[in-house]
């Protein structure tokens, strides 16, 4: 008597056409509620931007401890953003509606771990780069999708960057070419959004400048969120046959 056994299905290849296509679909579709989001959030940094306003040629202590105060804060709200945005892409993804005030929870709660991947893995990659840049970039490849990992996986710092790499593993190639089409991207798109802004506002670097350029910045600084999550959810999906829904019910 034969035999017959059900054939497994192959797991989806890995696509950063697919990649790509997603995240502007998602951006384009959910641009106002992200960016009301990112805004929102990047209020404090903003304020202390404005708060600083004065000649740059002869800055003073205060003007310097300002300086320092505006980084850091800016890179924590980022994380937050990061953080809160991919609740919104797995929501979006799945045809389900996101709160702002679920996403901050969500954020809020990862938010320790997250500073912690992110210093760990700034600070590898520097070492990487300051060594002979190539080990740098790659290392930076490899830990792509950790701050992620730690959202939706809720692992500790270091089982996120070894996801990280496991995850990214067969495919950095792609994610260098990816990268490297963001950045031509942004630097064309930034150099006419600042020649507009000048216009509009005198080529000073006064109110009217910082608010309109930090309103810029956050709108940009989206695609990578937006990418971000859409990436780690296509890696899992090529790599471990993951389920979209699978994925966002750890939220739940």
């Amino acid at each position: 008597m034969t035999e017959f056994t059900t054939p497994v299905p192959e797991a989806p290849r890995f696509s950063i056409g697919n990649v790509v296509s997603q995240t502007f679909s998602i951006y384009s579709r959910n641009f106002i509620p992200f960016f009301l989001l990112a805004f929102v959030v990047s209020l404090p940094s903003l304020l202390v931007q404005l708060s600083m306003l004065q000649d740059p040629n002869d800055p003073t202590p205060t003007f310097a401890a300002g300086s320092l105060v505006a980084i850091l804060l800016s890179s924590l709200l980022n994380l937050i953003v990061t953080a809160s945005i991919l609740y919104g892409v797995y929501q979006q993804m799945r045809g389900q509606r996101f709160t702002v005030g679920r996403s901050l929870q969500i954020a809020a709660a990862r938010l320790l771990p997250i500073i912690g991947v992110s210093i760990v893995s700034t600070f590898i990659i520097w070492i990487g780069l300051i060594l002979l840049v190539i080990p740098g970039i790659i290392l930076a490849l490899m830990l792509m999708v950790a701050v992620p990992a730690i959202v939706v996986e809720r692992v500790g710092v270091f089982d996120a960057l070894s996801r990280s790499k496991d995850l990214t593993e067969g495919h950095r190639l792609e994610l260098l070419g990816l990268i490297v089409l963001y950045m031509i991207i942004m630097w064309i798109v930034m150099a006419v959004v600042g020649v507009v802004l000048g216009m509009i506002t005198g080529f000073g670097t006064g109110v009217l400048w910082t608010v309109l350029w930090q309103a810029f910045s956050v709108a940009i600084g989206l695609i990578s969120s937006v990418g971000l999550g859409v990436l780690y959810y296509e890696l899992r999906r090529s790599k471990e046959g993951l389920d979209l829904n699978d994925l966002a019910s750890v939220f739940e």
